[in-house]
Formats: structure tokens, sequence, C-alpha cells
């Protein structure tokens, strides 16, 4: 007979798997970032092309943030990925007004679509992922 499925798989939450799923995305994010901080000691680019750089990583981080979150939850995964999203985006926004206290680039609400985007698509891509044995 099928067993219930529920939102906790051996012990494990939904806020411990979301925490998972934060903790890829921030260093995934951390690598990109620390690729492209050494990419533009070699060149000399403006502050478009930073911009860029980093909304692109911020992008791919909350992907695999979401990819992360869809692959350990292995159900709703639009919606686990934007809530990943939406969880990034809050923690770049405060992070970004303690430290700079102005706002760069994108506007925000671009900023919040496109890592909800990005988030919510990796979330789909890993619930769908099947792993071939």
């Amino acid at each position: 007979m099928r067993q219930h499925r529920t939102g906790f798989r051996r012990g494990v939450g939904c806020a411990a798997e979301q925490l998972i799923a934060l903790t890829a995305a921030a260093g995934v994010l951390l690598l990109l970032l620390c690729a492209a901080a050494f990419a533009m000691t070699k060149i000399d680019a403006g502050k478009s092309v930073l911009s860029t750089i980093s909304m692109g990583a911020l992008m791919i981080g909350a992907y695999f943030g979401g990819y992360t979150g869809g692959r350990r939850r292995k159900r709703s995964g639009l919606a686990s990925g934007a809530l990943t999203g939406l969880l990034i985006f809050a923690i770049i926004s405060i992070a970004g007004n303690i430290f700079v206290k102005a706002a760069s680039g994108i506007p925000s609400f671009g900023k919040l679509l496109l890592i909800v985007a990005a988030a919510a698509v990796g979330g789909a891509v890993g619930v769908n992922y099947k792993r071939d044995v």
C-alpha cells in the first residue's frame, strides 16, 4: 500500500530543507562572486558590467538554491523554489540596507522578479530530475 507523503522526510522539516537550499545558494553565489572578482581584477570594466555580473551570479545562485530545495522536497518545486527566491531577496535586501544603504543597478522589483523566477525554475527542475540507475 502506498504511504502518505508528508512534508517531513527522515525527521527533516521544511525549515531545515529551506535552510539547506539557502546554504547551497549562498555557496554557489560565493564561488561565482569570487570568480567574478578575480576576472574583474584582470580587466577594466565599468559599473554597468559589475552590476550585470553580480545580477547574473545572484540569479545562478538562486537557481541552484531552488534546485537543491526541489530535489530535497520532491514536490511543489515552483512553490518551494519561489519561497527560496523570496528568502534570498530578503537576505540580500536586508544586508544591502545595513551595509550599503543605497540601491544600485536593477530596481528592487525587477531584482525580486528575476531572483524568484530563477529559483522557481530551479525548484521545478529539481523536482522533475530523474536519476538514471
